[in-house]
């Protein structure tokens, strides 16, 4: 029983590190989008078999950063310009709807849950935990799809934030002086929705999230290659 745990535990360990890996090659721009990703090439880079390869490589694909074919094997996701911008327009239509919902069913606790995101963001944002602050910054926008009430909606927010952090992965520079700015944003919508201001409010998340898809863009017109991780 303790060897069968112990080889548990050595397996998701060795899953867990070829994961972070293999993200961490895809955010770095060394594993470029388009790029097939071979069990066996990956295995002996990362000193183990292909197992936890494999096992690696679904978790990816269930975020969204990888397409596993069938009879072809894993790539790296590679979205065109027209998939990114449609990807935005209806996330921008879906978070304004979310916010005129929230704002018909409007309460102090609401309002508590959105301030306390935001001072969770700062402080991640001040930790330069990237990885962390990610994950918190996109909480801010989950949390306001959530609390509108309506579950099919925010499921279905929650599926295009799943796509842009895909995009966001292949091709943000990851810059912090831009993060300050995405917490102010966040800040100004939340006085938005305090004063009930529909219309100021929902004009501030398309703002935002247009600024965000802007820098997107530059980032995917001045990438530029590094060395190919599945080549060292």
């Amino acid at each position: 029983m303790i060897n069968k745990s112990v080889e548990e535990y050595n397996k998701k360990n060795a899953e867990n590190i070829a994961y972070q890996k293999i993200k961490d090659a895809i955010r770095d721009k060394s594993i470029l989008p388009g790029r097939k990703l071979s069990e066996a090439a990956l295995g002996e880079i990362l000193g183990m078999s292909r197992t936890p390869v494999r096992a690696a490589l679904k978790r990816l694909e269930f975020q969204g950063y990888v397409k596993i074919v069938p009879n072809k094997g894993a790539y790296v996701i590679e979205p065109s310009i027209e998939e990114i911008d449609n990807t935005y327009v209806v996330r921008i239509a879906m978070e304004q709807l979310s916010i005129a919902l929230l704002i018909e069913n409007l309460t102090d606790e609401k309002i508590a849950e959105l301030e306390k995101s935001i001072e969770n963001e700062q402080r991640v944002y001040e930790s330069n935990d990237y990885d962390e602050y990610d994950m918190i910054n996109r909480e801010y926008h989950m949390k306001i799809a959530k609390l509108s009430g309506n579950l099919v909606l925010y499921q279905y927010i929650k599926e295009m934030i799943n796509k842009v952090d895909g995009y966001i992965l292949l091709y943000d520079k990851n810059d912090p002086v831009v993060s300050p700015a995405s917490i102010e944003d966040h800040k100004q919508i939340l006085e938005f929705i305090k004063k009930k201001d529909v219309i100021s409010a929902q004009k501030c998340i398309e703002t935002h999230i247009q600024h965000a898809r802007a820098r997107l863009m530059f980032d995917i017109n001045s990438q530029t290659p590094v060395k190919d991780f599945l080549s060292l």
